[in-house]
């Protein structure tokens, strides 16, 4: 093996049999947490703008009911719903169409995301901004969490954009400081 040093860069080389030289990187990571949640976040967008263009958002359920609506409409597989950052354990086996969409345990058993409360928080169809659909229900990403907006799109808000202070915590739901974050819910107050 050879090391080959320009400046403060060293990049090691190692000769293969064919006598070339050949430039030994490290593996390639999976992407981070954050982005493979921000995949499935856009994917969960989509479902809800394809729900929406057939019969528009003001059917779906409040809170995280609304996600498992979406994955039985959509085929879309239940782990989904996870973030990849979310640390809790979800039951082996767990069933996502016999989870009582009244139990916010059970739902939290099975869905990372705060969705928004349609019924307090409709829609407004003459926004001209984007509208918050889900985050992050717990703060599974370092400073910040994930957002999905009305349109699909997908965003990182960090603390700076909340305006929350390093030591603050993130709350998402009904006692969040943040006023979008105020609209989303696991399940609705009846």
């Amino acid at each position: 093996m050879l090391l080959v040093v320009a400046g403060a860069l060293a990049i090691p080389l190692a000769a293969s049999c064919a006598g070339g030289l050949r430039i030994l990187s490290p593996r390639i990571q999976c992407p981070s947490e954050r982005t493979r949640c921000q995949d499935q976040l856009r994917q969960l967008g989509g479902a809800f703008v394809g729900h929406g263009a057939q019969r528009g958002a003001s059917d779906l359920p409040g809170g995280a009911a609304a996600f498992l609506e979406l994955v039985a409409e959509f085929a879309i597989p239940p782990e989904r719903l996870l973030c990849p950052g979310d640390s809790s354990p979800v039951a082996a086996g767990h069933s996502v169409s016999a989870v009582d969409r009244h139990d916010a345990a059970a739902l939290r058993a099975v869905c990372s995301y705060a969705v928004r409360d349609f019924t307090r928080y409709p829609l407004d169809p003459n926004s001209t901004r984007p509208q918050i659909i889900a985050a992050d229900a717990d703060v599974h990403h370092r400073d910040g969490l994930n957002v999905l907006w009305d349109d699909g799109s997908v965003q990182f808000l960090d603390r700076m954009y909340l305006n929350l202070a390093p030591d603050e915590p993130i709350v998402v739901g009904p006692d969040s400081p943040h006023p979008e974050l105020r609209k989303l819910c696991i399940v609705p107050e009846r």
